[in-house]
């Protein structure tokens, strides 16, 4: 497989990955604020395993959200699935590029 068809494949599985991501935590903040939800301590550490995926975006407009207005929150959401999808796949990209060219070194030298 060529290197575009590799990228192409990243950019996919990156889309997934932060679409799921986002669904997902979206859902688990439904659960969390229904009134009989009771003590949701234990879901916390897995919408925080859900999410992820979404951890680029959220850290580089953390503080952009705490100063936000809430008219303005759709369009940082908007901001942080590109800026973690953009992550995500590059860092897809980049692993699966490491790997392919350790195994070729490896398949040469055998």
């Amino acid at each position: 497989m060529s290197s575009i068809g590799r990228l192409k494949r990243s950019c996919l599985c990156a889309a997934v990955a932060v679409i799921a991501s986002a669904l997902g935590d979206f859902t688990l903040g439904l659960i969390a604020n229904q009134p009989n939800a009771g003590n949701f301590d234990r879901g916390d550490l897995f919408v925080d395993f859900v999410g992820i995926f979404l951890a680029p975006g959220w850290l580089l407009f953390r503080r952009t959200f705490e100063r936000a207005r809430p008219s303005q929150f759709p369009g940082l959401v908007l901001l942080v699935l590109v800026v973690s999808f953009l992550a995500d796949a590059g860092l897809i990209f980049a692993v699966w590029e490491i790997v392919r060219r350790s195994t070729n070194r490896m398949r040469l030298s055998s």
